[in-house]
């Protein structure tokens, strides 16, 4: 994983980007309000300005190929593998188990998640693959049922 300058939102969305899977952000009622890259530059302004980014990345022969992003928030630990080939290879997994040794390294007591929607089974068992324990579920602010998880540190 490469961790992210909070100087670099701009560069974090191209054309070839993990990103560019409009699928895994649609669900996003502010996708359909904003747009994909103005949505996407928010949340990484976000990350960036109360946590840490880091972009996951693979080595394809010589060359370091990004294929998602996950961060590092007080209130929440996000997570993205953006293209479907890519998923449940341990990918995530391993990015997921090096943040939280970067949170436990930072002296943190928690994490949280701030809702894994219930149509998104494969989220929750990464995150409690890694430890986290199923806290609630419930709808989220736009009306989403969620499941939202803890891990003690």
């Amino acid at each position: 994983m490469r961790q992210q300058a909070k100087n670099c939102v701009g560069m974090l969305y191209h054309e070839d980007a993990w990103t560019k899977d409009y699928a895994v952000f649609v669900a996003e009622e502010e996708s359909r309000i904003l747009g994909f890259a103005e949505l996407l530059t928010r949340l990484y302004r976000y990350f960036l300005e109360y946590g840490e980014l880091y972009v996951i990345e693979i080595l394809l022969g010589d060359q370091w190929l990004p294929i998602g992003d996950v961060a590092l928030c007080p209130d929440t630990v996000p997570i993205l593998i953006g293209s479907e080939e890519y998923r449940s290879k341990g990918y995530g997994k391993r990015a997921l188990t090096l943040v939280v040794q970067r949170a436990r390294h930072l002296g943190w007591k928690k994490l949280i998640t701030c809702g894994i929607y219930t149509y998104n089974p494969r989220s929750r068992g990464l995150f409690e693959s890694v430890g986290f324990k199923l806290v609630d579920t419930r709808l989220d602010e736009e009306g989403q049922l969620c499941w939202f998880h803890e891990m003690e540190l």
